[in-house]
């Protein structure tokens, strides 16, 4: 994974090598933050980052067409101050994906 320096310019125009499936660039100026540009043109950007028991997680921040590189930046920044506080990102989105939906639960409980 190569680490450098991201700009505007750069993350418009990386694309994927050819024969490869996706391609992490680092970013330098912000500890964690890495954008995933796939070989269908799909760049995302990720905050890497370890967890309480040392375990390496990735957290999906955006798709580049939603934010800016700024913006990716601050939310990582954001996010690797709760994850220093001892509040997990993905722990948090894992537990709203538990609580059911109103159909599911007419369905599993009131039925």
């Amino acid at each position: 994974m190569p680490k450098l320096i991201l700009t505007p310019q750069l993350v418009k125009t990386a694309v994927c090598p050819p024969g490869k499936a996706k391609n992490d660039l680092l970013d330098s100026n912000c500890k964690g933050l890495s954008l995933e540009i796939r070989c269908t043109g799909g760049k995302t950007y990720y905050l890497r980052y370890a967890d309480e028991r040392g375990k390496a997680k990735q957290f999906k921040i955006a798709d580049e067409r939603d934010i800016s590189l700024s913006q990716a930046r601050q939310l990582a920044d954001k996010y690797r101050s709760q994850i220093a506080l001892g509040i997990d990102p993905a722990a948090e989105k894992a537990t709203l994906r538990q609580v059911p939906t109103f159909s599911e639960f007419i369905e599993q409980r009131y039925m």
